[in-house]
């Protein structure tokens, strides 16, 4: 069973589902991730609780939205963030590229 905690867009309000107690134990944070700033916020939460936030941000949009994350999704493949190359302003053309040439 999963847990979730869910930001309610343009709200201050966060809804907590399945709340366990999150001490000491590793929470996988999922997001699409236009900015990062999702990610940044839950895994403040997460940390304040006692956990260990993992931040993976689905489709980036930004060089924000990467460093803002441990793992980023493109495509089908899941890249360690801190590995990426985002130098210059075409790195997401380059990552699709090289993933789909690798298919």
């Amino acid at each position: 069973m999963f847990d979730w905690i869910e930001l309610e867009p343009h709200q201050t309000r966060t809804s907590k589902v399945l709340s366990r107690d999150l001490e000491e134990k590793r929470c996988l944070i999922i997001d699409r991730s236009y900015t990062g700033k999702t990610l940044t916020h839950m895994a403040e939460i997460v940390r304040n609780i006692g956990g260990y936030p993992i931040r993976l941000g689905l489709f980036p949009k930004s060089r924000f939205a990467v460093a803002g994350s441990e793992y980023t999704l493109f495509l089908d493949k899941v890249l360690e963030s801190s590995n990426m190359d985002l130098d210059g302003g075409e790195w997401p053309i380059k990552y699709y590229k090289e993933i789909l040439s690798n298919s």
